[in-house]
């Protein structure tokens, strides 16, 4: 999935700097879906800028691969939320909590803690599906949409627009 993802953004930028004598310009400028002012920067700053955007394209690449892996390799079991462990975090003092699952595994009871923080968690006695990791029935994955896939998409589309609107 990374290779891809690295493959198209590389095939991408070589695409598009072989093209920029051929009215890049008029067609930013003329694109009837959205209008992008041309901000003029230096090098230095237009370098950093491309950095920036294919460090998101890296790091969502790396995210999503790791999600994928997760759900292909991990046992997937049905939880229930039995209670939330409540942080407050950094400087602006905002509460975030992680959820806190009852499963079984093997007929044993299995209590674990979320690694991910959330202003609004997951309701109290809820039942979801998560995913464990066999070797540490402790670590595990909650299987919601939002965090296997649209967040790290929407940051690997961000750094795509970024790099796309710097060539």
């Amino acid at each position: 999935m990374i290779k891809i993802i690295l493959y198209f953004s590389i095939i991408f930028t070589i695409f598009t700097h072989a093209n920029d004598s051929i009215s890049k310009d008029n067609y930013i400028d003329k694109s009837p879906l959205f209008h992008i002012d041309k901000v003029e920067m230096s090098t230095e700053e237009s370098y950093f800028v491309r950095g920036v955007a294919l460090l998101l394209i890296f790091s969502a690449s790396i995210f999503l691969s790791s999600n994928i892996r997760k759900m292909k390799h991990w046992k997937r079991v049905n939880a229930r939320v039995t209670g939330h462990k409540w942080k407050r975090s950094g400087t602006d003092g905002v509460m975030l909590a992680s959820e806190v699952f009852t499963f079984i595994v093997n007929g044993k009871e299995v209590e674990a803690i979320a690694g991910w923080r959330s202003s609004i968690p997951i309701k109290l006695n809820k039942n979801v599906e998560i995913y464990y990791n066999p070797e540490d029935i402790t670590d595990i994955m909650t299987n919601t949409i939002f965090r296997i896939y649209i967040l790290p998409s929407s940051v690997l589309l961000s750094g795509l627009f970024i790099l796309y609107t710097q060539l």
